[in-house]
């Protein structure tokens, strides 16, 4: 299983593991949605662009935009593939594929509190939390 999730007393702390940063972002994801709804399909999909000022600040942008899109064009998510992550210039694109519906769960916030990523030669992990 590319993601777990973690113990916390009150909100969804994921992590997400993978051979690459764009490995471990989509495994994150795929705890988000896991948790967001359960979506049968993939028949519908959205496009997500997100910039940032760090890579921290990126991977909490673009969770937020993915959070925020899925809420706006009621597409409950199943699967994420980031089309292009561009380390030097921070941005990521990617497309959310799910069906039409709104989420079960709503997540409230994406937060910077815990986020970790770590990146090593064999695996990259990225822990994000999730105020539900």
């Amino acid at each position: 299983m590319p993601f777990e999730f973690l113990e916390h007393t009150s909100d969804l702390f994921i992590r997400g593991t993978g051979k690459s940063l764009k490995e471990a972002l989509e495994a994150v994801a795929e705890g988000m949605f896991r948790n967001m709804g359960k979506a049968k399909k993939e028949g519908d999909s959205l496009e997500v662009e997100s910039k940032g000022h760090s890579v921290e600040n990126l991977v909490v942008e673009f969770y937020s935009d993915i959070v925020a899109d899925c809420e706006l064009n009621k597409l409950i998510p199943k699967r994420l593939e980031i089309i292009e992550l561009d380390r030097k210039n921070l941005r990521i694109k990617a497309r959310v594929y799910g069906e039409k519906g709104v989420p079960e769960n709503i997540i409230k916030a994406v937060t910077y509190h815990l986020l970790k990523i770590e990146e090593s030669k064999e695996k990259t992990i990225v822990e994000v939390l999730f105020d539900i």
